[in-house]
């Protein structure tokens, strides 16, 4: 034990510089067209076939696992979003360097209500990290705008941070702004492994306590052990190779 502390103590510092990732660019305020470096219409293949979002999105609704967060990292402030950490407030946690000038409205994450997000008069949806639900996607299309799911070929709550900033970002007028943004987070990455060398090829085991007090193991391809595999670790081969397939916020 007295030999792991050094590299678990090295894992927290990075987790620490890493915690606000996502350079914020500047925020907009709802219902003002934001700035834009991507032409209009634009087409995103999704897992329900290709949306296009004919124009510039002004008042956006984003339902997604931090398809909020993500927007506000590209200077676009949603109307409405969904709280899935339940963290409180306006949603954002304390990890997130943007604020919001305006918050949007909180909605629901699992059940969606659709009286609510129509009571915004959305002219774009995201949800690109969600349960990937057909019943859920129709159900947000008969309001009528573009609804951007999570990417052809993807799982439920499995869009990676790349592929859910690339679609956020086109969506939002913003692939420009998603390049550079993922770009310098890569970097930010390739530094901290560069920094903590003792992080390549150690084996790591990512868990989580319920409210029930179980114990439980991330798996497969879950969204903390890909992140911790950005720095260097791999997976513990004691691991089993099924992957988690619950929503919860280990697979952020």
């Amino acid at each position: 034990m007295p030999r792991t502390l050094p590299l678990f103590a090295a894992l927290l510092t990075v987790l620490t510089l890493l915690a606000g990732c996502g350079s914020p660019g500047p925020a907009t305020t709802p219902g003002a067209a934001p700035s834009g470096d991507g032409a209009f219409p634009v087409t995103i293949p999704t897992a329900f076939g290709d949306v296009t979002v004919p124009e510039q999105p002004r008042r956006v609704v984003a339902l997604g696992w931090s398809d909020a967060e993500t927007a506000l990292s590209l200077g676009v402030e949603p109307v409405g979003a969904a709280d899935w950490l339940a963290v409180g407030g306006d949603g954002l946690g304390p990890w997130v360097q943007a604020r919001y000038t305006t918050p949007p409205q909180i909605l629901g994450t699992l059940e969606v209500d659709l009286e609510a997000v129509a009571a915004l008069d959305p002219d774009l949806i995201l949800d690109t990290r969600s349960s990937g639900d057909r019943d859920r996607h129709d159900r947000l299309t008969q309001l009528g705008v573009p609804v951007v799911g999570i990417p052809a070929g993807g799982e439920n709550y499995k869009t990676t941070w790349r592929d859910q900033l690339r679609t956020v970002g086109a969506a939002l007028g913003k692939p420009q702004d998603a390049a550079r943004q993922q770009a310098d987070l890569e970097q930010r990455f390739a530094d901290a492994r560069a920094q903590h060398p003792q992080l390549d090829g150690a084996t790591v085991v990512s868990g989580a306590r319920n409210t029930l007090g179980e114990y439980a193991a991330y798996t497969g391809d879950s969204g903390r052990l890909a992140f911790l595999a950005e720095l260097g670790p791999r997976r513990s081969p004691r691991s089993p190779p099924r992957a988690s397939r619950s929503p919860s916020p280990g697979n952020a």
